[in-house]
């Protein structure tokens, strides 16, 4: 997906604090590729890949994370399943 154009998942805690701007897409110069590092297991061989990418920082002395789809936490499902729960007869 990278090699046609998906970007990482960006999160800055300060971006959402200044911005109300939650995860979004971004990087630069993305590659995805085999990197010639391999675990032979159970007689089968596993090829590892790498994944690289530039990214700019806005804010000093910032927190920034990156991920490859958004989080899915415990809480958000308890959330989630609280609501389902609150309103049974919508969701049967």
């Amino acid at each position: 997906m990278y090699q046609k154009g998906m970007k990482i998942l960006i999160y800055s805690e300060n971006k959402a604090k200044y911005q109300n701007l939650g995860w979004c897409r971004g990087g630069d110069s993305i590659q995805y590729y085999r990197n010639g590092l391999f675990l032979i297991y159970n007689e089968t061989r596993h090829d590892y890949n790498s994944l690289t990418f530039n990214y700019t920082v806005e804010y000093d002395d910032d927190t920034i994370f990156f991920a490859n789809s958004i989080p899915y936490t415990y809480s958000d499902l308890n959330n989630q399943l609280n609501t389902y729960d609150k309103d049974e007869k919508k969701y049967k």
